[in-house]
């Protein structure tokens, strides 16, 4: 009995101390970093990072899987940001949210290697060309400027084509993610 009590209270104190370690912040106008307290895990843990859509209606607009304790994501428009984190265990904590209140300047998108888009404007398809790559697949996400996904897959050539008739007219921000998770975004116009 005594060594559930014992058991019962490490998990209560446990649960205490990573709820109060676990934060979001801002790094720079654009930019925020995720710090949660769970390293040492032979499996990932999950953050998912959500934006506020409408009043308590939050959006999952990216999914992360990482043994890091420290996470830093950025090219982020003006709205209210929180994460979202699952540990291995199947755990759910929710860190505090954080308000971006500034547009974003497409000068300081994430540019870790190159990416080219044709043509842009697009209306119906849209190609990707990055150089760089050679056997391993890239993947892409589509984003509004809300932050909402709209697409998503797999680039596994130097050029790939996407069928994007499904998008309204706008702007588009794509990111691209690398094989050792290096990021490139560029700003698409649907026209």
């Amino acid at each position: 009995m005594k060594k559930i009590i014992a058991f019962s209270l490490a998990l209560l104190v446990g649960s205490i101390m990573s709820a109060q370690n676990f934060s979001l912040e801002q790094t720079t106008c654009n930019s925020l970093k995720v710090v949660h307290p769970y390293e040492g895990y032979d499996q990932y843990a999950v953050l998912l990072i959500e934006k506020e859509q409408l009043p308590n209606v939050w959006s999952k607009i990216e999914r992360i899987k990482s043994h890091a304790t420290e996470y830093q994501f950025g090219a982020l428009d003006t709205g209210k940001y929180r994460v979202t984190l699952i540990t291995p265990d199947g755990q759910r904590e929710v860190s505090n949210t954080v308000l971006i209140d500034c547009p974003l300047n497409e000068d300081l998108l994430p540019n870790a290697f190159e990416v080219n888009l044709f043509p842009n404007p697009a209306a119906s398809q849209l190609q990707i060309h990055i150089p760089a790559v050679e056997q391993d697949s890239y993947s892409y996400q589509i984003f509004s400027t809300q932050g909402l996904l709209m697409k998503e897959g797999e680039i596994t050539g130097k050029i790939e084509t996407l069928n994007i008739e499904q998008l309204h007219n706008g702007m588009y921000f794509l990111k691209v993610v690398s094989p050792n998770q290096a990021i490139s975004i560029k700003k698409i116009i649907i026209k």
